[in-house]
């Protein structure tokens, strides 16, 4: 009975949780990707370490090429700025989400496009001197 008593908890929590986490408002267009990295990595002004971060397109109905990039919980912002919109290439598969330029051995990549999981177009990001 005591077993019984707790799947039927389990459930509904799970049932409560899913319902939370799904956006209620119709006017919700932010884009995300959580993008977990095996190594250091560099945006624009920031250098993020190995871990899971989250790249958001955060209005593609005002401003398009809005990206923010938070840490995986979302309380720390590594990069909030205007990207530039580009196709992704013929051939390339639609579940890479990042492409990442040459960098010296003792340096992180920079990642210069953020590709949306399925999406035909990217997010080049910009950097000083390029």
């Amino acid at each position: 009975m005591l077993i019984r008593k707790a799947l039927v908890v389990a459930v509904v929590l799970a049932v409560v949780g899913l319902a939370l986490s799904t956006p209620t408002r119709a006017d919700t267009f932010a884009r995300t990707n959580y993008i977990t990295f095996s190594q250091p990595v560099r945006l624009p002004g920031a250098v993020l370490g190995s871990g899971t971060y989250i790249f958001e397109l955060t209005d593609p109905m005002g401003a398009p090429d809005a990206v923010s990039v938070f840490s995986r919980d979302h309380r720390r912002v590594y990069f909030s700025g205007l990207t530039r919109t580009i196709e992704r290439p013929a051939g390339m598969p639609r579940s890479q989400v990042v492409s990442l330029d040459e960098a010296r051995a003792d340096a992180a990549r920079p990642i210069r496009v953020w590709w949306l999981i399925g999406e035909a177009y990217g997010r080049e990001f910009t950097y000083p001197g390029r």
